[in-house]
Order: C-alpha cells, then structure tokens, then sequence
C-alpha cells in the first residue's frame, strides 16, 4: 500500500508515520525509515525520541545511497566503488581528450575553469532524468535550424553523453548506473517484502530514486511517502509540488494504489509571514517574527548573541534549540567563531572548507609541481617548509638566504653547491633533492597513471607523511581542538580516494607528468572538509541551502541583504533558461533554471521557519565591515508590512551587565573610553570589580599600556654617540639628507645597520654603481683624446670593451637570465646616454677636466674634506665623490660646473635646499670652487651645478617624427637639470645653439623676444648661488649637530603626495602610523624660488650677527 502524505509543516504527528511505526512488533516486524543523507544521524535521534526507547532495534535509518550500496552488496558488487563526482570529472576530461577534434564549441571551452563542472553537472542532470541515447538523438532531431549554436551543442553533448556512457562495464560504473542495476535486481528479488518503507525529508529527487521507489512499493507491506506541501499555489510551494506530482504520476502509471493523506497542522506564525509575502498578503499583527537593522555585521551577530543569552537565562531555551542561519556564511564564520567564543555560547558552525587548502594536500600538489617546473626554487623551498622532510627551522631559513642570494634554480639544486661553506646544508640539499629526484624518476618511468599513482603513494610512505598526519590529529584532540583534530582527520581519506579514482581511471593511460597533476589538482577541488558537532547542547550557525536543522524554538535568519538572501542567480552552466524551458518541455524535469534555483531558495528557507516553533528574527547589517553603506533584500522590504516596526538589537552595557557577560563587558568599557566616550559609574564599578581575576586584570593593563603607548624614539644617550659616531663626525652628504627625510630613517640604517635578505634581483645601487663605473672610464678615454668635437668612433669601440670588463667583474648581473637580459638593456641606456654626454660638451666651450673627484679623508682622495664645526666645538668631515667635473676659461676667469649622474627622477628644488633634503650638489661645488687650485692649477668661479638623468626618455607624439626632429627631441629630454648663474655670455659656454634656437639643449635657459635671458627658477645671480652654497654648509652644520645631539625622532617628511616613507625599507620597524594622535609627518611647505632664497638670507643673516 502507498501512503502519500502532504503536510503544512515539518514537524508534526505524521512525521515519520509514526503512528504506525509505533504498531509494529519490536520482534516480527521491520521497518526503513529513508530519509536524506545529511539527515541520518537526526532522524535517529528523532526516533528514539519520538518512540522513547534506547534502541531502534527492528528500524534502521538509511539514505538512498547506503540503501543502494546495501543492496549492491547482496548482488555480489561490494568491491565495486562507483565513480565519485571526482571520477565522474576525470573521466569526463578524458572523454574531451580524445574527441577534441569532433568539438566546435567545447573545444574552446572545456580547458575554461568551471566548464568541467558544468559538463558535469549537465551529465548528472542526464542520468537523474533517465536519459539514453535513444531519448537525447529524438530531441536533437525534432529541433529546427533557427537556434544553430543551440542544436551544436546539444550534438556535441550527445558525444560526450554518449562516449562517457559506453565507459561503463561490469567494473567501472557511476551511482546512477549502480542505481540501475540496483533497480534490475529489487524487480526479480523481494528483498524488501513485507517491510514497512517510511519515507521523510525529501523536497526532489531523481528519476532513479523515484524508479527505485515504485518497485519498492510492488513488494513491501507499507510504503509511506511524507513531504511538506500545503497543497497551495503559493511560490514556497513551487519547489516540492513538483516532486508530488511526479511521485503521483510515476506510482499510479506503474499500477501503485495511492491514499492520499493531508495533515493540516497550524503553521508557525514566522513561516506564515514569510509565506504571505509571496502571495501579496501581509500577514499584519504577527507576533511570531520580528525585523532588526544592524549598524554592521559585528552588531548584528552580537546582537543575536546577547539575545541568545537572555532566552537561555529567562525562558530556560537549551542552546540546541536556537539556530542561526544565512547564506552569506563565509563573511560571517571568522567573527562569529571570535565572539560565540567571548560571550561563552557554545556554537557549531556548519561549514566546509575546501580541502586543497590544507597544508598536506598542498604539499602533495607542490612536490609534483616542483618536478614539473624543473625544480623551481619556489616550489622546491615551498615543498621543504612543510615539515614532512623534517629540516630544523634555522636550517630552512639558512637555506633560502642561501639560494636567493645565488639565483638558485632549475639544475642547480641537482648539482654540488661548491661555494656553500656550510657542509650541513649541502648534505640536507643532497638528501631532500635526492628524494624528489626519486620521485621525478618513478614518475616519468611509469606507463600510465595507475603507476604514476603507486609513485606518489611511495614518496608519501617515504617521507612518513600519513604517520606525522595521525600524530598532529592526536595532539589536537589532546589539546581539545576537536574541530581542527576533526579536519585533519578527513585528509588522508582524502588524499586515499583521488589517488584511487586515478588509479581506477588510469590504466593502461598513459599520462604526461602535467597531465597527472591536472587530475591530482582537478580531484582535491572535488573535495570539502566538514565536520561533525563535537557536543551535544550547541547553537547551529548555519547555511539557509545546506544545513539541516532539527526543531528549534528561536530562529535568526541574518544577512538579509541585497544579492545576500535572496542569493542572486546568475544562470551561469552549459544552456540558458530558455533552452533549459525547452529541455524540461521534452521531458528532462531536472534541469536548474533560474526559476528552478530561485524556486528552491524559497522553499529551503521556508522550511526552516516551519521548524522554528515560537519565533523568527530576521536581521540585515546596514553596512559592510569597510563601512559602505549595504541595502537590505526586498524580503526584509516586503517583511516589514507585517513585522511591525524595525528593531535594533540591544547590546548596551546595562544589558551586558545584568546578564552577567563579564568578557563582552569589559571590551565594551574599553572600546568607549577608547572613542573617548563617556561611561557610568556602575559600569566602571562592575569592571573594577572584575579586576580581582587575573583574565581581566590582565586585558584592562594590556589596553591602557596600549592607550599610554608613544612610538616615540628618545634620544641616544650621550656616552653612546661617540660610540656610534667616533670623536668626529666623518660623513657624507646623503646621510646628512637620510637624517633630514627622518632621523630615525638615518639612525636605522647607518646605526643600527640590520640586514635585508639578499636576492639576485637588481637593485638601483646595483645599477648605479654600473653606470658611474661605465661613465667614469669612457670619459677618461674621451679626456684623453683632448678632442674639441667628440664623435661617436671617438669612444663606441672603447665603449665596448669597458662596459664588457665592468659587468665581468659585478657577479651579480650574471646570475640569472633576467638580470643578463637587464644587462643588455642598460647597456643600450648607457649608449644613448653617453652620446648625450657628447652632443652637450659638442655644444658649449666647457671641457671635461676630472671624472669621479673624490674628497675626503686619506692619501687617495683628490682633495681634503668639507670641514664643517658645530657650535660645541665638534668638527664634522664630509667626504663625497663628484661624478663630473667641468671648466671653461673666460675673459673674466675660470669657471666650474659640477655634473651628478642619476637613473631617477632627480630634480633641484630650492625649497629642498632650505630643508637639507637636496644638498648634495651645492655642497659639492663649494667643495670643487674651494680647492680649484688643488685640482685644476687655478682658482675658479662656481658656474653651475646639474643632474643628468642617465634613462630611457619617453617620447610621446601623434605623429612620426623625421631623425632630426627625433634628435632634437632626445636632446630636450636629456636637458640637465640644477641651478646655474645668470650669465649670457656664460650660458653660450654651456650651449651655443641657444643664440639661434630660443632655449638651450643643455641647461634650463631661454631667451626673450629681446634676445635676454628670461627668468627661471633654475638661473641665479652670481650672489644668489653664492648665498646658496653658504646656506647649504650652514644647513649641513645644523644638520650635523642635531645628529650629533643624539636625535633619532620618527619623524618622516612629508612634501604634497611624496613622504620620506614611500621607499623606506624600515616601515616594520619604527611602525610610523599618521593617524596615532602623536605621530605625524614633518610638512614642507612648498617654496617658490623668491621664497626659498629670502628665507635662507634670513638664517645666513641671523648666522653673521651671532
């Protein structure tokens, strides 16, 4: 007999049908009660409940699945395991293999992530549905042309149907093929005669289990079918009307007596709400819901929390029966699990994690990448640090520093590290490589990928890595994480069951070693990590679509927002909705439209608010965690016309005080005395109260330590300057600019000098070093020719040859194959930059009289330091090299400008000058003016000083430019740039095109429509630059003497956009942070030329009185 009952709710006295159940006798008669698989272990409990015994002795609860797997059992097939969805996707990718060249549309698609998982699940939708070739064929022959792409995949998609259907035989199988022959047997043998069959929990299923139930129902003694349908019209009831009228029809098409029974019980007020909205009927008064805006997440889940509490406390709720569901539950887990934890409730969160994340899975991905990369540095030091090769922690790190310094990869780490000093590292590299080695061997000796399996298996057992997997399970669970210890329980069975679907698929496959990780990587996406609740009495957190709740009393659906609940379905798979309708229209009913999806998202949730008895709370966060402001969903819109007004939930201290929740409490306090927000009396009395108990004791010191914390860096005590610094201060002109940037910039890198970890990757000291070296020689060798117009036969050769002897000698540049291709391009930058060089000296009268002039302290120095005595008494030595240094020799004397080379994007400000930060070339030619005798034989003038940029200039146009406008353009872009005098006839020194052009190719300059020079920043008179050069010794001076001092503040500049922070190496260690009260940038005002000048005759003024 088949008894079709409908029910209005979940719960209820049909459930189950136990008002038969409980007829049997415990002795004769039996009963299967089959519900979903999720649902087993529930459904148990649910019976022993329900009937009030301690055993279910003559009932036993199966899923479909272990029903199918029973029966298999008795029909000798217990060591066939049907394919998992992981074989299903393997076998399938095979199949796209081989028929690549017969696809037009998949072909393109099948290698795009996720269209493997569409395929298959459009598969799956296939063998639910029954479909054979026969059925597929008639389809695609009665479509017409006028959807062309539509017909050609459907086509292609009886190729891969078809050809993954002859895959199956007596040994290979998938479930729906097991279900079959499940099917086959139960009509020849009575297996289930004379039980009773009491189905429960189901809301679809496929045509496979309804097949299995039709025959089921020939042979038992009562079939009792139970689903929740009110039998409305009513969109909640969309989704399970549709298996009702499939079960109908299938049992009274195959000869079954149907009684139908309606079990109208009262529906809790919170689903009749939600229900009512669907049908446009507000449901006004209901006092079993209510509606709450929450500021953000945090507040909306601590709001829940606290709510939590008070029915626990007040209405004696057990915590079980309380849940919380979303559908957004990845955004939720990681604050909830922080204050479930707080507020001492204890929760289970029904989640699952993908398992490719886990640390031993990656490794098993990471050591077969290793080898297919060609031992990739990265891969193979990732592969190490996992634990499982048991190298010490210091042996690592010695290890990577080892290996990045040296470029280290690909052959190397299969060859003896001669340089290596340490002979330990080299025998853990031996060893470690030897084993993968090993593995690279066996995996590209293996005939098909069962080998390439067996391969892998004996690495894993090599390095013991199953064994160390136990061990940490056992050290979780004796460290009560029960949760973690639950997780890592899962990964061996894991790892076990993809090694073996590739074993089952793959013989007699031959496989590439890529091929093999594309199906090791494709099987552990296949997976999820979930757990089981390690306690009896637990809050469920939960997902609206996934989680199966028992009854509960109070149930808090969060997290209704746009595009949250309901979810937004985007249709994404093989076919659209319309050709899904077409697909359905011809008789293949489970294909998931997006009315289908939508569908079911309606019913799921209101399934779950039939199981909430008393009430519902529906909640939305008004923003996000960054503070955006978020929309609440149009269900919460279309709530409120029968919730009443919006609530918010209370979490105030009173409120948190007169339930007793201490920890929330105190954080409470403390986060308002943080926002400086005033707090009463009782509450600090309760939290002083606290004080006795050390956990608190111990957060109220942590939080005002914090409160009271200064990054403030104090002076260096004075017996410790002199040994950082000597009696002397011998130093050079770019610390003294580091210390105007930020003291403790300076203080960390020249005092306490910690190391960064050495790379082969190049840096600008690297480059620069090359240039100066390149420059300096090649203009020796132009010196030397003591040419008047230097042309390029005049130094390209020698060029050559001295650029080919420097990047010989610097190690660094040969150590991979990116730094000899920079190498390459620098020597194209050096080229063009040096032609430059020439073109300008070809222009003007200035010749080049000394490359590299080094002053300072020493025998090999061209000449003696810049002497610099600070108020103390203290005498300061600035030492410093000169990269250029020309002449020219005039009517009214000799005349000197320096030349500074850069690869950046070096500018002279004026206003940088005021503030020390761009001292160098006026200090430089104070120094090359105060010694002209020394190192040219005569006294001479300054003239000028200048950055030549040496880099790839951008020339941007619209159209193309003819050689020489090319030309003209390049000389423009490699214009120097710095301060000059204001001098015409000493600007035709510099350039004399100027006269017939208008503007310099070689320094900032114009002329006037008269023929004067025009005004510019960059030109001064002959006592502005010498005003200049005196401001920029007494700037060092006072630079100087404040180093001295001891000063090492945090303190970092900040000019418009640009800070001192920008490219700092040291932000982890002086955590500079602008937004602490205390801590701020230094602002430069910006300075204009007049400005600068008036501000530094200021000082030198003040300077002369004293």
């Amino acid at each position: 007999m088949i008894k079709l009952i409908t029910s209005t709710v979940v719960l209820g006295e049909t459930q189950y049908d136990l008002s038969n159940i409980k007829l049997l006798n415990a002795v004769n008669d039996k009963a299967l009660v089959i519900v979903p698989e999720q649902y087993t272990l529930q459904a148990e409990k649910d019976l022993l409940k329900a009937l009030d015994v301690k055993g279910l002795f003559h009932i036993e609860v199966l899923s479909f699945k272990r029903l199918i797997h029973r029966v298999s059992e008795q029909m000798g097939l217990k060591e066939v395991v049907p394919l998992s969805e992981l074989g299903k996707k393997m076998l399938l990718k095979h199949i796209l293999d081989k028929l690549k060249d017969e696809l037009v549309i998949y072909k393109k698609s099948y290698h795009v992530k996720g269209f493997l998982d569409d395929l298959a699940d459009t598969v799956a939708e296939l063998r639910q549905n029954a479909v054979n070739m026969q059925f597929l064929n008639a389809i695609i022959k009665m479509m017409d042309d006028s959807q062309p792409i539509f017909k050609l995949k459907m086509k292609e998609l009886a190729l891969v149907y078809e050809a993954y259907l002859n895959a199956f035989d007596e040994q290979l199988m998938d479930e729906d093929s097991l279900v079959e022959k499940v099917v086959e047997y139960l009509e020849q043998n009575e297996v289930y005669k004379g039980v009773n069959i009491v189905v429960e929990g189901f809301s679809s299923m496929t045509s496979q289990e309804v097949n299995l139930l039709c025959v089921l129902g020939h042979q038992v003694e009562n079939l009792t079918v139970r689903l929740v349908d009110d039998r409305t019209e009513s969109v909640t009831n969309r989704y399970p009307k549709r298996l009702r009228e499939t079960l109908v029809k299938r049992f009274t098409g195959d000869g079954l007596t149907i009684t139908e029974v309606r079990d109208v019980s009262d529906i809790p007020e919170g689903a009749k709400a939600f229900r009512n909205i669907f049908d446009y009927q507000p449901h006004v008064g209901s006092t079993g819901q209510s509606l709450i805006t929450a500021t953000d997440k945090q507040e909306e889940l601590e709001g829940v929390v606290i709510d939590m509490i008070k029915h626990f406390q007040g209405s004696k709720l057990k915590w079980h029966e309380m849940a919380i569901l979303t559908n957004d539950l990845n955004s939720y887990q990681s604050t909830a699990k922080r204050i479930f934890e707080q507020y001492g409730v204890p929760c289970f969160i029904d989640r699952k994690r993908p398992a490719l994340s886990h640390y031993a899975i990656d490794f098993v991905l990471t050591s077969v990448r290793a080898i297919m990369t060609g031992f990739s540095t990265k891969e193979v030091m990732k592969v190490l640090k996992t634990g499982f090769y048991n190298i010490a922690y210091d042996d690592l790190c010695e290890m990577e520093n080892y290996v990045l310094s040296r470029g280290t990869r690909g052959r190397a780490w299969l060859s003896t590290w001669e340089n290596c000093d340490n002979l330990e590292l080299e025998a853990i590299r031996e060893n470690s490589i030897g084993i993968l080695i090993s593995l690279k061997d066996d995996l590209k000796t293996a005939v098909d990928a069962s080998e390439m399996v067996f391969a892998l298996k004996g690495y894993l057992h090599r390095l013991k890595v199953f064994e160390k997997l136990a061990v940490d399970v056992d050290e979780k669970r004796e460290a009560r994480k029960f949760e973690e210890a639950e997780e890592l329980a899962q990964i061996h069975n894991i790892i076990d069951h993809v090694l073996y679907q590739i074993h089952s698929l793959g013989q007699n496959s031959s496989l590439e070693i890529r091929g093999f990780y594309d199906l090791l990587k494709l099987g552990f996406e296949s997976y999820e990590i979930g757990i089981i609740p390690p306690e009896q009495d637990f809050v469920t957190f939960g997902n609206i679509k996934r989680t199966r709740l028992s009854a509960v009393k109070r149930l808090y659906v969060i997290g209704l927002n746009d595009g949250v609940i309901p979810s937004r379905v985007d249709g994404a798979g093989l076919f659209n909705d319309e050709e899904i309708h077409f697909l359905v229209d011809q008789g293949i009913t489970k294909m998931r439209s997006t009315l289908y999806q939508f569908d079911e998202e309606v019913f799921k949730t209101y399934e779950n608010t039939l199981k909430a008895t008393e009430h519902v709370t529906w909640s939305h966060s008004a923003h996000s965690s960054e503070g955006v402001e978020t929309k609440a969903s149009l269900w919460f819109e279309q709530l409120k016309k029968s919730a009443g007004p919006v609530g918010c939930f209370d979490t105030s201290i009173e409120t948190l005080r007169e339930h007793g929740l201490a920890l929330p409490l105190v954080n409470k306090v403390l986060k308002l005395l943080k926002k400086g927000e005033t707090v009463d009396t009782q509450a600090l009395a309760a939290v002083k109260g606290l004080l006795s108990e050390e956990r608190y004791l111990r957060i109220v010191n942590a939080f005002f330590a914090g409160m009271h914390h200064h990054n403030l860096a104090h002076k260096i005590p004075e017996e410790l300057i002199g040994n950082l610094y000597g009696d002397y201060v011998k130093t050079s002109v770019t610390r003294l600019e580091s210390f105007s940037r930020c003291p403790f910039q300076h203080f960390t890198r020249y005092a306490l000098k910690p190391t960064t970890r050495e790379t082969p990757e190049l840096s600008s000291l690297d480059i620069g070093d090359l240039f100066h070296e390149v420059i300096e020689l090649v203009m020796n060798h132009i010196q030397k020719l003591n040419k008047e117009v230097i042309v390029d036969e005049d130094w390209k050769e020698a060029f050559e040859s001295i650029f080919e002897s420097v990047i010989d000698q610097k190690m660094r540049f040969g150590l991979s194959p990116k730094n000899k291709y920079y190498a390459k391009r620098l020597k194209g930058v050096l080229i063009e930059g040096i032609g430059h060089i020439a073109d300008q000296i070809n222009l003007g009268n200035f010749s080049n009289v000394m490359n590299e002039l080094s002053f300072g302290v020493g025998l090999e120095v061209d000449a003696p330091p810049l002497v610099l005595e600070t108020e103390d008494g203290k005498r300061i030595l600035l030492e410093g090299k000169i990269d250029r240094l020309d002449i020219v020799k005039t009517k009214t004397g000799d005349y000197l400008r320096i030349i500074d080379y850069k690869s950046g994007q070096q500018k002279l400000n004026l206003g940088d000058v005021y503030e020390g930060l761009s001292l160098q070339l006026m200090l430089y030619l104070d120094v090359a003016t105060s010694h002209a005798k020394v190192i040219t034989g005569a006294q001479a003038n300054p003239f000028g000083a200048f950055y030549f940029r040496v880099t790839e200039p951008m020339i941007e146009t619209d159209v193309i430019f003819d050689p020489a406008d090319l030309k003209e353009q390049l000389l423009e872009a490699f214009k120097m740039d710095g301060v000059c005098i204001k001098d015409m006839d000493l600007i035709l020194q510099s350039d004399r095109s100027i006269e017939e052009t208008g503007k310099s190719k070689v320094v900032n300059a114009k002329l006037k429509a008269s023929g004067e020079l025009g005004d510019a920043d960059h030109l001064l008179e002959p006592d502005e630059l010498e005003l200049v050069m005196n401001y920029a010794k007494e700037k060092a001076k006072e630079i100087a003497t404040t180093l001295y001092s001891g000063e090492i503040g945090i303190r970092p500049v900040k000019e418009s956009q640009k800070t001192a922070c920008d490219w700092c190496e040291f932000r982890s260690i002086c955590q500079f942070d602008e937004k602490k009260h205390d801590e701020d940038f230094k602002r430069i005002p910006k300075r204009d030329k007049g400005s600068a000048l008036e501000e530094m005759k200021g000082v030198i003024d003040c300077e002369m009185d004293k």
